[in-house]
């Protein structure tokens, strides 16, 4: 008996596989538990036309995270910030300081959880690493003092 798996089963398969599966296993398990569908030539269809869909959908976010990594690998983010004649900053900065100088400085949108760094407690040039998708990206910062008190 073919069926199609409406939900992840670990050892059987992913969802939106085509398995064969014994009747008794679909009757008794996945059925009542909604972990699949029996596989008629329409729902078959409907899940090329699904799968169709989702490989397109991928293609234009493995493409928009390209341009957002080759826009990145240019960049060098300018932030400045209040800080003593040593060169140490009177308070840390962090993720969402990076994350708002990238929107503004370089019009990418990244999520706080994508940015991975130390808190930036000194003047100078650091590097902060930013994930997009399954790519990591080094991120130049250059950490200038502020004028003034």
């Amino acid at each position: 008996m073919y069926v199609i798996l409406t939900k992840d089963i670990p050892g059987v398969g992913q969802k939106n596989n085509l398995l064969e599966v014994k009747r008794g296993y679909f009757m008794n398990f996945l059925q009542p538990k909604k972990m699949a569908e029996v596989a008629t030539a329409v729902r078959i269809e409907c899940l090329k036309e699904t799968i169709a869909a989702q490989k397109v959908a991928a293609s234009k976010a493995t493409a928009e995270v390209g341009e957002k990594a080759e826009m990145l690998g240019n960049v060098t983010l300018l932030l400045s910030a209040k800080a003593s004649e040593k060169g140490t900053l009177f308070k840390a900065l962090g993720e969402k300081e990076v994350m708002a100088a990238l929107k503004k400085q370089a019009g990418v949108e990244v999520k706080k959880t994508d940015i991975e760094m130390e808190h930036l407690k000194k003047v100078g040039d650091h590097t902060v690493v930013v994930k997009l998708g399954k790519d990591k990206i080094e991120v130049k910062v250059k950490l200038e003092a502020k004028e003034g008190k």
